[in-house]
């Protein structure tokens, strides 16, 4: 649940911006994509009994940096070499491509045992002093930002700046691999269309 802690984190910094923010938990279906160009990409995410969790913020952005870490979660590494995929900061939750699929299930509070808090609480005061060095001490142009998935003209941006990622995954959009039944039945529920049997 690295992905609950560093939600927590990124919502301290959104605080520090007097950004409210919300930690989600709920599903989530990307596509799996492969350092083998030859390897056809596939479904991955969080479902059933596995869970994802992301912020929401005041504004309605769904803001899911941790998700560029998919590929390094032990049982993606359990098969070949994936890709990694961009991390998402996107502006208009009600506009998703084929490719992205959230399903929320509601907020989340932590309820974590006492070591964990403990944890969790060095972890914190790591990131405030972080952020303030940042601020004090660094210029915008001085920051590396990795690729941030922000909406539909970012997606097509970055594919046509050559992410593999994004180029690979297009294939899935092109392809008659269908979503994991649980989150074709999932988007049905959620669009109201009685789920057949």
């Amino acid at each position: 649940m690295k992905c609950f802690q560093s939600s927590l984190a990124i919502q301290l910094v959104l605080k520090r911006f007097k950004i409210k923010s919300q930690v989600i938990l709920g599903e989530l279906c990307v596509p799996q994509v492969f350092d083998d160009e030859l390897l056809a990409p596939n479904w991955s995410g969080f479902w059933g009994d596995n869970h994802h969790v992301w912020l929401l913020t005041e504004f309605g952005e769904l803001v899911d940096l941790n998700v560029r870490y998919l590929h390094k979660h032990p049982e993606s590494q359990q098969i070949h070499k994936q890709l990694e995929m961009p991390a998402i900061w996107w502006n208009e939750i009600t506009q998703w491509p084929s490719i992205l699929r959230y399903f929320p299930q509601g907020p989340v509070e932590a309820n974590f045992s006492q070591d964990e808090m403990d944890d969790f609480e060095q972890f914190k005061k790591h990131v405030s002093k972080t952020l303030e060095f940042v601020i004090s001490s660094m210029a915008v142009e001085d920051l590396l930002f990795s690729p941030i998935l922000e909406g539909t003209d970012s997606i097509n941006e970055l594919r046509k700046k050559g992410n593999l990622w994004l180029q690979r995954s297009a294939k899935l959009q092109n392809m008659t691999t269908p979503y994991p039944k649980i989150i074709s039945d999932r988007e049905q529920e959620l669009m109201g269309i009685p789920l057949k049997d």
